[in-house]
């Protein structure tokens, strides 16, 4: 490509189209990640092969991590994103909870080589029944960008520790259970 000039391909998606694009795209991203992959996301909610893509990608060495609000803006979804934790961190993922205000945004870099920010979150409503708008940009230098931003995020944060979360309270393990069952509606 030319200086200046980054390649970028955008990705729209909805309910009228025979595949579930989106999901293809951030399952592709995940199992290329070789050094880290780094998600930032608020609705946390993946299907069962986008789960099991991050606990594979952890379990084969990447640096997985995900960066979410401590809270998202419906106590369902909070207790629900929170019911993937512990299989996450149990995996290796590390797990950043961000304390001021909702955060937003839906970033994922893979490699300081590929990255992708767009509308959809990592759940079923985005993949399945949502109108999404996603850009991957193929540039190292933006790559690296949103890392660095991700690392400034991961610092105001709150990390999950495994032990300390495996100890939560029964009740709390209870909502995320409950929570769960309903999060294809999510």
């Amino acid at each position: 490509s030319l200086p200046g000039r980054k390649q970028v391909q955008i990705l729209p998606t909805g309910p009228d189209d025979d595949f579930a694009l989106m999901e293809e795209l951030y399952f592709s991203l995940i199992n290329s990640a070789r050094k880290h992959l780094y998600i930032t996301n608020p609705y946390i909610i993946p299907s069962h092969a986008i789960t099991t893509a991050i606990h594979n990608a952890a379990l084969s060495g990447v640096d997985v991590r995900l960066l979410l609000s401590a809270r998202a803006d419906s106590r369902v979804v909070t207790w629900c994103v929170r019911s993937y934790f512990q299989r996450f961190l149990q995996a290796g993922v590390r797990i950043f909870l961000y304390p001021e205000g909702f955060l937003h945004s839906k970033i994922i870099t893979v490699d300081d080589a590929v990255c992708t920010i767009g509308t959809a979150n990592v759940d079923d409503r985005s993949f399945q029944h949502n109108y999404e708008v996603n850009a991957v940009v193929y540039d190292a230098r933006t790559a690296r960008e949103l890392r660095d931003y991700f690392l400034q995020d991961s610092e105001k944060s709150l990390e999950l520790d495994y032990e300390h979360f495996r100890e939560r309270p029964w009740g709390h393990r209870l909502a995320e259970g409950a929570a769960r069952t309903i999060s294809p509606l999510l």
